[in-house]
């Protein structure tokens, strides 16, 4: 480009291209032209050649009409008229234009053709891709126009294209090296080219020319220009067409298009022709009055040559001959004469819709209008032509039409076939959501059905153990325990499995203390490992925090799964169970947990095999080790369910690890309340079952306990006695109630007592059922839950627990629900404790148990645990107790608490490693054990179990004395 843009002063000035790093300018009247028909236009000029349109709306032939207009204000602003220029248009805001409007845009490329070096789209719709690809095929641009996917594409592609346009010359040589590939052979035309004199590029066309072939024509061209070196010196363009037969019509206006875009890229002194046949001759003289360029159209090569050896040397003019005025005179009568036969000629031409009736005269090639009657010819051949294309254009549309008709017909019937195929789909559906809800039913009724009698002999299996047996009957009872406890781990996979399969599954909200529950399932495990040397360990990461939200029992059911499949294949050696954090946000955390046995291990080609449901590595494991081969599919749809992850990693004779994360939200932590113990002797219980069995079990077991108890058999049985409570002095403190009643659920029974006015709306209610929902016990108004099979000390501890809790019966939707896994939740995190230890260790020991959730008071010597004692006699469950402290050392201090009368508060000593014997000293002082420093999770957890959890169902009160 001959000059630079004047950019100064215009607003925003200068931004940068991020693809390219060209200056990108805009002006505020470029921005958001409006076009009329809510369309519009913005305008941006990238480096020095490049033009960004980017339309908004849908056009119409007025708007892009305007648009062109503005296009030319915005090119005539920093660009010379005869400057060329690259077009990039954005059309990601635009809809699909009607046909006025392609071909409003179609006229304007025409117009603009001889500027425009090349075309690309981005971001283009399919529908307007669809329209741009049929328009290059119609418009037989002679500049590329291609429709790319992104901005970043379209402009990279531009910059390949004007990179090609403006590539230099090759340095000119002495001799002229023309490339390997300077013939062009293609179907009926070829072409070959030659460099006469260093300045001449000459060409012979040989065959019939068409359109398609010019393109290719002029890549040749091309080539041998830059190959000779002569693109950048004056140079004639001379070209052979005796033995070229003929050139359609559009063949003959693409390839003088062509020439022209030839010329202002690479200017010739001359375009010479000669050979040419006399149609030829007079397609050349009409498109020579529109070319500007010298163009000459000789007979002979000779005859060119001649022409242009005189541009490159040139020579006097000749001296005229005027022609005598008998020579005029005779020539003007033959003229004459040959007029008057011309213009008969034309006047008996006849004109039709289907062309010329009449064929061309032919006159002599020296008859002085010779060149009209050949220009007639060319034209009643390029109408014939164009008549033989609307034939061809006609018949391919009533073709077209018939296909289209046939289409329609065939669509007819498809969107028949369709419509009867949904009709067939929808009652199909409603069969499948029929028999999947008469399937939901049936597995509810399946589990009542077993678990009822599960329940009996599990639960009689309880109170047999209370009788006195010799060693052979307590080996059977378990015996009898266990496989009752197997069988019903068998129905939970089955029907678990069933309620994931028919997407009846749903994810529970709850809190709960996932240490509580890794160690539960640990303790689970233990049984099935008593004939096995096999130990199984327990690890809980120190950033674990006490109480997270998710549902507990989905990641107990998966850690459950893990531990007893790591159970079944490991004859020896250990199984561990690690919780830790993977991931944390400020309002949720990722928790990994991980199961690693030293079992047989698993092939790496059958890894993923293991997750498929019926399926194990091979089936001697099934005859081997049993099971079903559900248990790990079920681990892996619950896993998908609660958007977690489950992977595994094995070898073969080492074992495997399995890795189970999933996200759980954050909950802030707060101390639970301290509950005071209370007795169930003398207390009275409402049961609502109409198992007898059932009914039963719960009647020995409570009354083992000194309960008074009642029994419904139904739901209108119970309001009936309860109506009639006052009259019958029968007033229960607690009510145990059955879901699934022959009258009525649990659910309406308990709604009803709520919503009833009077002294039973709080009463405490407990719902007993083989499969709980927590949310509906929690919407009905219960205040907590227990499962079937039922078990004599979680029964105990959920009545306790909810008879002692001062809200009870008062349980409203959004509130909480006492569980057997929450009341041991509640009576971890009530747990208090003294923490005796030097300042150095008493910080980190402090946020370690506070992180487990359990509430610290800090001292840093004995004598000033003892005063805390003496203040608070009954405020703490435990204290730790470092054995080298100043002033008075945990020796010391325990044998004064011990002497001041506190003899069952648990004392842990903190000892070394290195200092075993003084920890075994510090136990002869009057503690109860001692742990290493520094302290974990697992040291810590495992000693509050033992002498605080498990000592009894309510945390009890130390007293003085």
């Amino acid at each position: 480009m001959n000059r630079k843009p004047d950019f100064s002063g215009f607003d925003p000035g200068y931004a940068e291209c991020p693809f390219s790093g060209l200056a990108i300018l805009s002006k505020p009247e470029w921005t958001h032209i409006d076009l009329g028909d809510d369309y519009s236009v913005t305008f941006k000029i990238i480096g020095e050649r490049i033009l960004i349109s980017s339309s908004k709306g849908r056009a119409t032939g007025k708007s892009m009409e305007r648009l062109f207009v503005e296009k030319a204000k915005v090119l005539n602003a920093v660009l010379e008229p005869h400057e060329m220029y690259f077009e990039l248009r954005d059309y990601s805001g635009i809809q699909t234009p009607p046909k006025s409007a392609r071909d409003c845009f179609r006229r304007g490329m025409e117009a603009d053709r001889e500027r425009i070096i090349g075309f690309i789209g981005f971001e283009a719709p399919t529908a307007v891709r669809l329209a741009m690809n049929v328009g290059k095929k119609l418009f037989h641009s002679p500049f590329p126009i291609v429709i790319v996917k992104d901005y970043q594409s379209a402009i990279q592609r531009a910059l390949e294209y004007l990179s090609d346009w403006q590539a230099p010359a090759s340095p000119p040589q002495t001799e002229k090296t023309l490339p390997q590939d300077c013939i062009l052979n293609l179907e009926g035309f070829s072409c070959r080219c030659e460099i006469l004199n260093q300045n001449i590029l000459h060409a012979f066309y040989k065959g019939h020319m068409e359109a398609a072939h010019t393109t290719q024509l002029f890549d040749l061209h091309e080539r041998i220009l830059h190959a000779a070196g002569i693109c950048r010196q004056p140079y004639a363009f001379l070209v052979d067409l005796t033995e070229l037969k003929g050139a359609d019509r559009q063949a003959r206006r693409l390839y003088f298009r062509w020439l022209k875009a030839w010329y202002q890229q690479n200017p010739f002194q001359l375009f010479a022709i000669y050979g040419a046949n006399r149609l030829l001759n007079s397609a050349i003289n009409v498109y020579k009055s529109f070319t500007h360029f010298p163009i000459t159209n000789e007979k002979t090569f000779q005859a060119a040559l001649g022409r242009i050896n005189k541009i490159f040397q040139p020579q006097p003019l000749a001296h005229a001959v005027t022609p005598s005025s008998t020579e005029a005179t005779g020539s003007f009568s033959g003229f004459e004469r040959e007029m008057d036969d011309l213009l008969q000629f034309v006047g008996s031409i006849n004109w039709t819709i289907d062309g010329f009736s009449d064929t061309v005269k032919r006159v002599e090639e020296n008859h002085p209008f010779s060149p009209i009657y050949d220009a007639i010819e060319l034209i009643k051949k390029d109408v014939d032509e164009l008549f033989r294309e609307r034939d061809h254009a006609a018949k391919a549309l009533e073709e077209a039409k018939i296909a289209a008709e046939q289409a329609n017909r065939e669509l007819l019937k498809v969107n028949q076939e369709l419509e009867e195929a949904i009709e067939k789909a929808r009652e199909m559906a409603n069969q499948a959501q029929t028999a999947n809800i008469a399937k939901n039913h049936f597995l509810a009724n399946i589990s009542h059905e077993i678990r009822t009698p599960m329940n009996g002999v599990i639960g009689f299996t309880q109170l047999l153990r209370e009788t006195n047996l010799d060693s052979v009957q307590t080996d059977y009872l378990d015996t009898i325990y266990l496989s009752g406890m197997a069988l019903l781990t068998l129905l939970n996979d089955i029907l678990d499995f069933s309620k994931i399969e028919s997407r009846g599954m749903k994810l529970e909200s709850i809190e709960f203390d996932p240490e509580l529950l890794i160690y539960d399932v640990c303790e689970l495990s233990r049984p099935r490992l008593l004939s096995k040397p096999v130990a199984v360990k327990c690890r809980m990461a120190d950033q674990v925090p006490a109480k997270v939200l998710g549902d507990p029992g989905r990641f107990r059911r998966v850690l459950v799964n893990l531990m007893s499949n790591a159970a079944k294949f490991t004859l020896q050696g250990e199984i561990e169970l690690a919780l830790e954090v993977a991931e944390e946000t400020p309002e949720r955390i990722r928790l990994l947990a991980s199961v690693r046995d030293t079992g047989i291990g698993i092939p790496a080609d059958k890894l993923a095999q293991v997750f498929e449901p019926f399926q194990q590595v091979d089936g001697s494991m099934t005859r081997k080790f049993g099971g079903t081969g559900l248990g790990l599919s079920i681990c892996k749809q619950i896993a998908d369910l609660m958007q977690g992850d489950i992977r595994l990693e094995s070898r073969v004779g080492v074992g495997s690890t399995f890795f189970f994360s999933v996200w759980f939200d954050k909950v802030a932590q707060a101390p639970s309340n301290r509950l005071a113990a209370i007795s169930l002797a003398q207390r009275k219980v409402l049961i609502i079952d109409s198992v007898p069995s059932n009914r039963q079990i719960l009647e020995l077991m409570l009354g083992s306990a000194g309960m008074e108890i009642r029994v419904a058999a139904g739901g209108r049985e119970t309001l009936a006695m309860l109506a009639a409570g006052p009259s019958t002095k029968f007033f229960p403190d607690i009510c145990l109630c059955d879901i699934q009643l022959p009258d009525m659920s649990g659910y309406e029974v308990c709604r009803t007592i709520r919503n009833t006015p009077g002294p039973y709306a709080d009463l405490p209610m407990v719902a007993v059922s083989a499969a709980i929902d927590a949310g509906k016990c929690l919407e009905a108004g219960f205040d907590g839950f227990v499962g079937i099979p039922i078990q004599q000390e979680k029964v105990f501890q959920m009545l306790e627990r909810i008879m002692a809790n001062p809200s009870r019966g008062k349980t409203t939707r959004g509130s909480k629900i006492t569980t057997r896994h929450s009341i041991r939740e509640e009576r971890k995190q009530g747990v208090r404790i003294l923490l005796a230890a030097a300042p150095a260790q008493s910080k980190a020991a402090s946020d370690l148990l506070r992180k487990g959730g359990y509430q610290v008071q800090t001292v840093d010597s004995g004598s000033k645990a003892l005063e805390a004692l003496m203040d608070y006699p009954k405020g703490f469950d435990m204290i730790l107790m470092d054995l080298n402290m100043p002033v008075t050392d945990g020796y010391s201090a325990t044998r004064i608490i011990r002497g001041n009368g506190f003899g069952r508060i648990p004392i842990v000593g903190m000892a070394d490693p290195t200092l075993s014997t003084e920890a075994h000293a510090a136990v002869e002082a009057g503690m109860n054990a001692w742990i290493t420093k520094p302290i974990s999770r697992d040291q810590v957890f495992q000693v509050i179990d033992r002498f605080v959890l498990q000592t009894s169902s309510l945390p009890e009160s130390n007293t003085a004395g």
